[in-house]
């Protein structure tokens, strides 16, 4: 017996059509696709993970406040750099690095 499910087809935070969504491919490997979705209704970000076995296809999204850029560079890199954790100290060492950080407009 062979039972279907129905996909989420609307924003989970305006309701908004799925029509309404800007949709990027961020990285296709083998059987699996994580997808990077916008709403351009109320322009709330998701991640999307797709993967294919046999004749099953299973989803899973789920609300994230990353961007494209972020998402790339976090799919990109496999793990933190020694740097990265040196550059994070000597930034909070700044005057004002808190509200900077809170701020950030990318």
């Amino acid at each position: 017996m062979k039972k279907s499910v129905k996909k989420v087809e609307h924003c989970p935070l305006c309701d908004a059509s799925l029509n309404s969504f800007a949709l990027c491919e961020v990285k296709k490997t083998g059987n699996m696709r994580l997808q990077y979705i916008t709403c351009a209704s109320c322009h709330s970000s998701l991640l999307q993970i797709d993967v294919e076995q046999e004749s099953i296809c299973t989803s899973i999204r789920m609300l994230t406040d990353l961007n494209k850029k972020d998402v790339d560079r976090f799919w990109n890199n496999t793990h933190i750099q020694e740097n990265d954790i040196l550059d994070i100290h000597e930034l909070i060492q700044q005057p004002m690095s808190m509200q900077h950080l809170l701020y950030y407009k990318d």
